[in-house]
């Protein structure tokens, strides 16, 4: 861990970051590290020119995945951020949208949305084998439901930032885009208690021990999830149409049994309120 800048005026040996010494370690810091060279990520303004010092001077930084180099973590964020996310602040956003964290899972039912025959426990083959997701208990349903929440049916399209969680996942490529359908949801218990732990709704601040509002916990059943190489990817994610490749459309949702019975009935189905969907 590294800190920049001069001796603090008042003799403590604290090192507080200066313009000078700042502007040294970009010129100085590979663009591999993306959040260095993103100047919205930084506001430096001066507290005195007199004594040389600058503001944020509780920052530390956080080593980035290649050696020798080193990322700035943003002060408004939650906790200290590693060069591996992408998403700042908090609620945590990208490019004007709010993230997620990302799992994979494999299940061989038909989940809290009930999207199988009306007999047994098993699931309709495109729940196995289509983009669907488990998202956390308070975005599957803000009252804690956990049959036909809110959200079943509803889609979401996730996008990689090209970030990760530190030990939890690997490096994807920013900008993919892959459309889910939610057919079941994430409980607040183990094993899931880190990820899945959101205290408010996703248009909340309540956040997982990453920092995230939303968690999506991906079916990879057929291992689709694995074949477009998404490693417990960071996202961001936003509610849209039931439309994309692999995509469960609104007419398959509609054979799931809350379909009919979910907060989320039949007729809302093509004629959602959130966000138009």
């Amino acid at each position: 861990m590294r800190q920049f800048g001069m001796k603090e005026p008042n003799g403590n040996n604290r090192e507080v970051p200066t313009e000078q010494a700042f502007q040294r370690f970009l010129h100085t810091t590979p663009d591999s590290c993306p959040m260095i060279h993103d100047p919205l990520l930084f506001d430096w303004s001066p507290q005195s020119k007199s004594e040389g010092s600058w503001d944020k001077t509780s920052l530390l930084t956080a080593s980035c995945s290649f050696p020798n180099a080193y990322c700035l973590p943003n002060a408004l964020s939650i906790g200290y951020v590693s060069c591996e996310q992408r998403c700042q602040g908090s609620p945590r956003m990208y490019n004007g949208k709010r993230c997620a964290s990302t799992t994979r899972y494999r299940n061989y039912h038909k989940g809290a949305c009930k999207c199988g025959p009306a007999s047994g426990d098993s699931q309709f083959s495109w729940n196995h084998d289509h983009f669907v997701t488990a998202p956390n208990q308070m975005f599957f349903d803000e009252e804690y439901s956990g049959w036909c929440g809110q959200r079943c049916g509803k889609c979401v399209k996730l996008t990689t930032t090209g970030g990760y969680i530190p030990g939890q996942g690997g490096p994807t490529p920013a900008g993919q885009s892959h459309v889910f359908m939610v057919t079941n949801f994430c409980p607040n218990v183990y094993p899931n208690q880190n990820w899945c732990n959101q205290g408010t709704g996703p248009y909340g601040n309540g956040h997982n021990d990453y920092g995230y509002v939303a968690h999506f916990d991906l079916e990879n059943g057929a291992n689709q999830i694995s074949r477009i190489g998404w490693n417990n990817s960071e996202v961001t994610w936003e509610i849209v149409s039931c439309h994309g490749a692999n995509t469960p459309e609104d007419e398959m949702y509609q054979h799931c049994q809350c379909a009919h019975h979910g907060k989320r009935s039949l007729n809302e189905t093509t004629n959602g309120s959130e966000n138009g969907f």
